[in-house]
């Protein structure tokens, strides 16, 4: 991948500065209005005043110097009360898009290949995934409309090619369900069904078919933030519910799944007694702070021990999948090649006269874990950049 490198259009790039950045203006110039002033957005001591004068004082939160707080988490925090703070925060996030990737991408592309060619590293994250960097494309935000238009400036390397992407469909999920060999979960997994639909089903004790947009949208909350220890207020925050709301979700939620909070509560002990967690294929990762005093410093061990053994198994399975992929590419003396892996998803540069071919196999050899009590599924698109992208069927 390093080697290979990814093709960039700068003038996709170009177009899109344009666009962004007149949302950005559009952006400043609503917080001049609310503020009733102009002022320096970026610098953390003005926004901090204004903050004192729109936000209840109670909210505020100050630094070790006693100044009031502009770091990023706090502004999320308040952006849902505070329709001021929600700009802040959206200006923020743009003008991160546009520093980060629009204006510094054209700057790592190789005057030789006119590629960039990012730095691909095994030894960064904990869980084993691999970690990109010079540039970094795994933090391209794809929640955000800015931060997938970013994903147009991503091209295949010339005429006659495509970008295949190719994702594993909530992997993380399957394997939680494999881990704690919970009844439901499996069964649902394997009958095809949607997991998030058959949850809100037993969280809210209705049938499947009167389960609601909102009820589903609940208990997405709570089975994506489960494998990640989520606490009442983590998932109110997220699904913007009360907190009590939140708690009654968990506490149906691990009544209905017994088996996954048994596995939950496995993890954090066997890591509090070797001070490590294992995944199925044996990859170690030593938690510090598990047996801590201090009550915040546990907690966030405990969670990533919960986390460790299910984020570091999707890494191990993805990477054994790509030396597979790249195998098969090189033996089968294939033009196209495997450019990107991000998380759980690959992008391939693709020949048009392979794409059937290579796809076909792809989706095999990512597909096939038999020793897992669930099915493993990927979506597989294409297009002529990685944002413009329709499903591919073979």
């Amino acid at each position: 991948m390093e080697l290979y490198g990814i093709r960039i259009d700068l003038n996709a790039l170009i177009e899109i500065d344009k666009v962004l950045s007149v949302q950005l203006k559009d952006l400043e110039n609503t917080l001049y209005e609310m503020a009733g002033m102009k002022f320096n957005i970026n610098s953390p001591s003005k926004t901090a005043e204004i903050l004192q004068t729109i936000c209840d004082s109670s909210e505020l939160k100050k630094t070790k110097t006693g100044q009031v707080s502009t770091a990023e988490p706090h502004v999320a925090d308040l952006a849902p009360k505070y329709p001021f703070v929600a700009y802040l925060h959206n200006y923020r996030k743009l003008n991160k898009i546009i520093t980060t990737y629009v204006y510094s991408l054209p700057k790592y592309v190789d005057a030789r290949t006119n590629k960039i060619h990012p730095t691909f590293s095994q030894l960064i994250s904990g869980t084993g995934r691999l970690n990109c960097t010079e540039p970094n494309l795994q933090n391209l935000p794809i929640r955000s409309d800015a931060g997938r238009e970013v994903r147009r400036a991503i091209v295949p390397s010339a005429a006659g090619y495509s970008i295949l992407s190719v994702d594993y469909n909530q992997i993380e999920l399957r394997l939680l369900a494999a881990l704690s060999e919970d009844r439901v979960m499996v069964e649902t997994f394997r009958s095809g069904k949607d997991i998030h639909t058959t949850t809100a089903s037993r969280v809210f004790h209705v049938d499947e078919s009167a389960v609601t947009k909102d009820m589903r949208a609940k208990a997405k909350g709570v089975n994506f933030g489960i494998a990640y220890g989520i606490i009442p207020w983590g998932l109110a925050t997220q699904i913007r519910i009360s907190q009590k709301e939140a708690k009654q979700i968990i506490d149906a939620y691990f009544e209905e799944f017994s088996s996954v909070k048994k596995y939950l509560e496995r993890s954090i002990n066997e890591s509090r007694e070797r001070g490590f967690t294992k995944t199925k294929y044996g990859r170690i990762r030593y938690i510090e702070g598990i047996d801590s005093k201090n009550g915040t410093t546990r907690k966030i061990a405990e969670r990533v021990a919960v986390n460790a053994p299910i984020q570091g198994l999707a890494a191990d399975i993805i990477k054994e999948a790509m030396v597979s992929i790249h195998r098969y590419i090189v033996d089968h003396n294939l033009q196209s090649r495997l450019i990107l892996q991000v998380h759980d998803e690959l992008v391939f540069d693709a020949a048009d006269d392979e794409l059937h071919l290579l796809a076909r196999e792809v989706i095999k050899i990512m597909e096939m874990k038999s020793d897992l009590l669930v099915p493993l599924k990927v979506n597989v698109t294409v297009g002529k950049n990685w944002l413009e992208q329709t499903e591919y069927e073979l």
